[in-house]
Parts: C-alpha cells; sequence; structure tokens
C-alpha cells in the first residue's frame, strides 16, 4: 500500500532529530551582552569622576580639578572641558586649560558653579563654592581722617565707612553679604554702640554716640580684623 509506506518513520528517526536540535543548540549558544564601558556612552557602565576644591574665595582664583576614568582614558581621547553657568550672574568661570577654570567675576555672596568634562552626550560634573572672602578691611570714618580725631556729640549717630578686598587685592562685591558674616565689637557700648547697624552695599557702620568718652569699634569680618578709637563728646 503505496500510502501507507509513506508514513514510514525510520527507525531511530525521532532520536536522531533531538540530537540535531541539541548540537546546534551548544552550537550556536546566545553570547553575554557586550560590556558598554565606552567613556563617550552615555548610559554605558565606564566611571567618570572629577575632584578638586570645593570653593574658591577670590576673583582670578583658579579651579584645577583631576579626571579619573575606568577604563583608563586611551591616548590621545578628545573631549571638552567647560562651566556650564550659575543662576548668578554676577558670577562668571571659564575653562583655562586642561583641567583647569578661571574664576573672572564673583562676590561675597557665593554661588554654587558647575566645572565638567564632557564626552559627546556624557557629562562629570563637580560643583564649585565661588565667591569672596574679605582678606583685607580697612575702617575710617573721613578720607584720610582717623575717627579719633573727628569727635562726635552725645545722642548723635555717625558713619564709620570700610574699604574690603579679598586675597587677589580685588575690591569685595556684594559687601552687604560680607557685613552678615561680620562679628561687632564695641569695647565701652556706653560710650557708643552700634545698634543701628544693618549690612549694606557701601560697607558702613552706623554707630550712636551715648555719652561722653572713648571707645574701640572692632570688627572681624572672614579673613581680616580692623579697629577705630571712636570719641564721643557732650
Amino acid at each position: 500500500m503505496t500510502g501507507a509506506s509513506s508514513q514510514r518513520v525510520r527507525p531511530g528517526g525521532r532520536p536522531l532529530l533531538l540530537a540535531l536540535v541539541l548540537g546546534v543548540t551548544v552550537a550556536c549558544h546566545i553570547e553575554e551582552p557586550f560590556a558598554r564601558t565606552n567613556l563617550w556612552d552615555e548610559k554605558g557602565s565606564a566611571t567618570k569622576t572629577l575632584s578638586g576644591p570645593d570653593s574658591t574665595f577670590s576673583i582670578g582664583d583658579r579651579i584645577r580639578v583631576t579626571l579619573v576614568t575606568d577604563p583608563p582614558l586611551p591616548p590621545g581621547a578628545q573631549f571638552e572641558w567647560m562651566s556650564i553657568g550659575s543662576s548668578d550672574t554676577a558670577v562668571q568661570v571659564f575653562p583655562s586649560g586642561d583641567g583647569e577654570f578661571l574664576v573672572t567675576r564673583s562676590n561675597a555672596g557665593f554661588a554654587l558653579v558647575p566645572v565638567s568634562a564632557k564626552f559627546d552626550q556624557s557629562v562629570v560634573v563637580k560643583h564649585v563654592w565661588v565667591g569672596q572672602l574679605v582678606a583685607s578691611l580697612d575702617l575710617f570714618c573721613g578720607a584720610g581722617v582717623p575717627c579719633e580725631t573727628s569727635p562726635v556729640t552725645a545722642g548723635a549717630t555717625f558713619v564709620v565707612r570700610s574699604t574690603m578686598s579679598d586675597a587677589n587685592g580685588n575690591d569685595i562685591r556684594r559687601r552687604n553679604e560680607a557685613m552678615k558674616r561680620a562679628v561687632t565689637i564695641v569695647s565701652d557700648p556706653a560710650v557708643a554702640s552700634a545698634v543701628p547697624t544693618l549690612p549694606n552695599a557701601a560697607g558702613n557702620w552706623t554707630l550712636r554716640a551715648n555719652a561722653p568718652g572713648s571707645t574701640w569699634l572692632v570688627v572681624r569680618m572672614d579673613r581680616a580684623t580692623d579697629s577705630v578709637r571712636v570719641v564721643v563728646v557732650p
């Protein structure tokens, strides 16, 4: 019977088929996913870190950072140093060389500025507080006039002026922010008091003459201290 003979299965056919399937499976097993360690791959597993200072204190300071990667940077690797800005427009930081950034504008209020290394779409960032600390302070009552030679009358208010600069000799910007950090001491509050003083852009201390006598006004601010002698007359 022809029809019956066409349905015959050769003895041992199924084991042979199974062996062929197993052989293909063993020979063509799926490889593990490729490791994504490309430093330029935004979603890769490569690590990149920047180390350096957490803050700077003067206009003209240079922020120097070190880039560490795993895997290591290949020879001749190309990437971009950049500062991606600050919410405070009174602060400016620009790349100035390999791993170096220059502070061209800052103020006593400080701002958090990100500096970074950019690998195409992959960016590694370090945040640095950028501002000014007072390194030099000079108190006076008038141009070239010591306070003690200009007596004030009891009951009156008077102004002690100041000049302030950072460690690089730049005038302090936003002096009111620096004044918030100041410690003000009057050696004899019965003679004069600094109660009316509020932080201000001019960097002036307003005092009240209380009674005849003399006293010292001492101001400590960041890295600087200065004092003046005040004389009150009836």
